[in-house]
């Protein structure tokens, strides 16, 4: 009788163990930032009896914000989207896809001559792209299966074409991406220039914006202070060393309701498209004072 030797090889079995959630928080996503949230997958492979080296690669897909698979990807509410884009780490670089070359890699795992388990951590990082104007809400994205998947091998590659082009296997996460986008408002402004004015002995006007934008629509209350010297909103100074040139600011072109913050505010709808509230100023006639450079600083605040 003869005995012929039964043999077997048997490839190294990987699986993620854990999956992050980056979560941004509470974010204002209409000033401040960038805003970035980062974690790490658990990567886990179990020894075949002899020592091998696993070379894996991380991509990522759309997942169910819908987004783009190699740029700008999305988390939703139930109605509106927000851009974010993924990456390596927080540095930003190159962004994570789901197509060799813009996968995440190669990674190596080494595997001892034994059949324990062996783990790494593998870095993702998301940028909530700033700035952009959506509405107040919780949004999530979750990377599922295949939007979250590692590609491993035993064959030697230094790419992830590589190892995509030998006999791989692949093994999914459940990477999920939330922030809370609280309803907020910003404001800009223009300067309010007079120009050069040699005699006062005529009124002179000049125009500035005040614009406001919010996440969603909201009534808000735009208010202007007596500026670093004013006594009143039609008695505002510009001021040159000891000298002044008095000046008042107004909600109309006529000049007959003056713009302050006690009862003499501006009141708008605001939505995610700017609105631009016109600011009238007024040097009355007085006495001209010394040549010079007048300036004075005026604080809005808008109140929602």
């Amino acid at each position: 009788m003869l005995a012929f030797p039964a043999t077997a090889h048997a490839g190294a079995s990987c699986y993620i163990t854990s999956s992050p959630t980056l979560n941004f928080g509470t974010v204002n996503l209409l000033s401040g930032g960038p805003y970035w949230a980062s974690g790490t997958s658990t990567f886990t492979c179990t020894g075949i009896g002899t020592a091998t080296t696993i070379y894996f690669c991380h991509g990522i897909g759309a997942g169910n914000g819908y987004g783009s698979t190699t740029s700008v990807r999305t988390i939703s509410s139930s109605t509106n989207k927000a851009n974010i884009k993924l990456y390596v780490n927080a540095a930003g670089g190159t962004e994570i896809g789901n197509v060799a070359s813009t996968m995440a890699g190669p990674y190596t795992l080494s595997l001892g001559a034994n059949y324990s388990n062996v783990s790494t951590t593998v870095p993702t990082a998301v940028e909530l792209l700033t700035p952009q104007t959506v509405p107040n809400n919780t949004y999530t994205a979750n990377f599922p299966n295949g939007d979250d998947a590692f590609y491993y091998t035993q064959s030697s590659a230094s790419t992830c074409s590589g190892v995509l082009s030998s006999q791989y296997t692949s093994t999914n996460g459940d990477l999920v991406v939330t922030a809370v986008i609280p309803g907020t408002c910003a404001v800009t402004t223009t300067s309010l220039s007079f120009g050069t004015l040699y005699f006062l002995n005529a009124q002179a006007t000049a125009q500035a914006t005040v614009g406001v934008t919010c996440t969603s629509s909201t009534s808000v209350t735009v208010s202007l202070d007596n500026g670093l010297y004013g006594g009143s909103p039609t008695a505002r100074k510009m001021v040159s060393g000891s000298n002044s040139i008095t000046y008042g600011i107004y909600q109309d072109s006529g000049g007959t309701t003056a713009w302050g913050n006690s009862g003499n505010t501006v009141t708008k709808t605001v939505g995610t498209t700017q609105v631009n509230i016109t600011a009238y100023g007024v040097v009355p006639i007085q006495t001209t004072p010394p040549l010079g450079s007048y300036a004075d600083t005026v604080y809005v605040t808008i109140s929602y």
